[in-house]
């Protein structure tokens, strides 16, 4: 294969332009197999676009641009020797500058596979400055294919002025099939390769794998050099390795950092992973020894660190060549008492958005572990209760748990202490707490709300408080009393008064009628003996502390078999053994007496007749003797 020489000429001219406004001509041209559109830097286009087309009749005409004209002609071309009678495609238009400065887009389109030219040049109209003037020849395109260029112009002084092709993945890859279509790549299987060599970087690009993709590059580089000397011909070797290492020189510059994780005392710690934020959260390279690799093409970025289930977040971090640090701090968790005495031992537990995590239990009161230095939640478990405490270490190492003296007290209705009452509290079940001594009872407990119950005199009674808006805790009895009336509403003694409250217990016996004590705010089941006679009442001392007994005035009337009233008749009752009542008067009998039911006997002489009935109900009892 002929080999052909492939020149790319690019002039830049730029002159001192004193007038604020010049007209500057735009004239390009190229070879009869090609079209093109040319696009201003306000999106106009300008040219022809004949791709998927057969017939000339088919194609696509823009005039967008003012004052432009695109047209076939057979003169004028900038190749006149090569092509002497070709109607090539010739474009022109003026505009003023600087208003219309700026980058122009060429988009040239194969309108028949082989070698093309294209020239053109900006110039200033009448003063025939050259401000930028490009001509290219022996390109290979395939039909309907594309390649694209840039033209950067601007008639004002010291301003930048280029010409430059448009080169990435596709375009490499379309600029491979164009080669093989004229001969300048020998098989098909160099052109597979080297397409799915470009194919990768494409993708390595479009994933931000700017490394990734710089190695392929290179490999690139590398494969064409080798190729040069059989598989590729000399043409090839120079248009692909110039616009491979332009594309290499696009990439994004490759920034390397280092970051350590390390304790308190500055030694590594392997045990963390490191993300950075490229667009997304990535994982950096973990060396395993307490470091940390991130190489990126971002001159800031955010870093997260994860290390004992904590996580740390620096933003925007400057990557250069300092290494970046996070370092842990030696977080110190102290459980004391109300006087600063170390206490043991309290179970310790930190949480950061990844659930409660062990932290260890207090030894001589404290316990300590390394951790990012960021906002924690911290919970003390002591004696069975549990509280929490949020707390940024960076600002505070030490997280201090402090109890509290809790006092409870049993007093009386008057306010005077009682001994013994039996405290116990409730954490993760029932404890003890104490037994009262001059009516007080103390422990050190945390700040958090507890059920405190009081056992005396067999009765419990609980309540809830939350000792750390009030440490005291104070349970009083009410004075009970106990009245004991006969059915006139007259006081009778002696009663014997009993309660239940883990079974029967002395209460007293009444004395002008009345007998007191001070019990628990509870129910209880309250028990009166009298004349051998039992009666009991279950009431709620909290509600109403007064407890009333009351005999009923029995009537015990006798008459003979003919039912006339019988005296002188001996009349008794069975309450624990038989008790006289007394004889008969007119027939009649009476005895205060419990509500309760009761065994009557009538006498006389040898005869005698018992009755049983309950005198709460009715409290006249008949008996009739079989005597005339």
């Amino acid at each position: 294969m002929k080999n052909i020489s492939i020149t790319l000429i690019l002039l830049f001219f730029l002159r001192n332009i004193s007038n604020a406004q010049i007209e500057t001509r735009v004239q390009i041209d190229a070879s009869d197999n090609v079209n093109y559109i040319i696009i201003d830097p306000f999106g106009h286009k300008t040219g022809v676009d004949s791709r998927q087309t057969q017939n000339k009749s088919d194609w696509i005409w823009y005039e967008e641009i003012p004052n432009s004209n695109y047209g076939l002609q057979s003169e004028g071309s900038l190749d006149p020797i090569n092509h002497p009678a070709d109607i090539s495609p010739e474009l022109m238009f003026g505009f003023n500058s600087p208003q219309a400065d700026g980058d122009y887009i060429i988009k040239v389109y194969g309108w028949k596979t082989g070698l093309f030219w294209i020239g053109g040049e900006f110039y200033q109209y009448m003063k025939y400055v050259t401000g930028c003037k490009f001509y290219l020849k022996n390109l290979p395109i395939e039909k309907d294919s594309t390649i694209t260029y840039k033209v950067c112009y601007h008639g004002i002084k010291n301003k930048s002025t280029y010409f430059i092709k448009i080169v990435d993945a596709s375009s490499l890859i379309r600029d491979i099939h164009a080669m093989q279509a004229i001969g300048w790549i020998q098989n098909q299987t160099t052109t597979l390769d080297y397409t799915q060599l470009y194919g990768t970087v494409g993708l390595q690009i479009a994933d931000s794998n700017i490394i990734g993709a710089r190695t392929t590059l290179n490999i690139i580089l590398n494969n064409l050099l080798t190729d040069s000397a059989s598989a590729i011909s000399g043409d090839a070797y120079k248009l692909l390795s110039t616009d491979t290492r332009q594309l290499l020189n696009q990439l994004p510059k490759i920034s390397q950092c280092i970051v350590k994780l390390v304790n308190s005392s500055g030694l590594l710690l392997n045990s963390g992973t490191l993300q950075y934020r490229d667009s997304t959260w990535k994982d950096a390279a973990n060396n395993n020894d307490g470091t940390f690799t991130i190489n990126t093409t971002k001159e800031k970025l955010s870093l997260r660190m994860t290390y004992a289930y904590g996580t740390q977040t620096k933003s925007n971090v400057t990557i250069g060549i300092d290494t970046i640090i996070f370092q842990t701090k030696n977080v110190v968790v102290n459980l004391q008492n109300s006087q600063g005495s170390p206490l043991d031992t309290g179970i310790v537990q930190y949480n950061s958005s990844s659930g409660w995590q062990d932290f260890g239990s207090t030894s001589y009161g404290a316990v300590t572990k390394e951790l990012l230095p960021v906002k924690y939640t911290f919970r003390m478990t002591y004696n069975g209760a549990v509280v929490s405490k949020v707390q940024n270490i960076d600002s505070n190492a030490t997280v201090l748990f402090q109890t509290v003296p809790v006092n409870v007290q049993l007093q009386t209705s008057a306010g005077a202490p009682l001994d013994t009452g039996i405290v116990q509290f409730n954490a993760e079940g029932w404890k003890p707490f104490g037994t009262t001594t001059n009516g007080l009872a103390t422990k050190e407990l945390l700040t958090t709300k507890y059920n405190f119950r009081m056992t005396y005199d067999g009765a419990t009674v609980s309540q809830a408080q939350n000792i750390d808006s009030n440490a005291t805790v104070v349970f009083q009895t009410v004075r009970t009393l106990v009245q004991f009336n006969n059915s006139k509403g007259n006081p009778i003694d002696t009663g014997v008064v009993q309660f239940n409250s883990g079974g029967w217990q002395n209460y007293g016996s009444t004395s002008n009628g009345i007998v007191s004590k001070e019990l628990l705010p509870v129910k209880y089941t309250f028990r009166l003996a009298y004349c051998g006679s039992t009666v009991s009442i279950a009431q709620n001392v909290d509600s109403n502390a007064t407890v009333v007994f009351s005999t009923v005035l029995c009537t015990v009337s006798v008459t003979n078999s003919s039912g006339s009233l019988l005296n002188n008749a001996t009349v008794s009752y069975n309450a624990g053994g038989w008790n006289v009542i007394g004889t008969t008067v007119n027939g009649i009998v009476t005895k205060e007496l419990l509500p309760v039911k009761i065994q009557f006997r009538a006498a006389y002489g040898s005869k005698q007749q018992s009755v049983t009935q309950d005198v709460s109900t009715n409290p006249f009892i008949a008996i009739t003797l079989p005597v005339q």
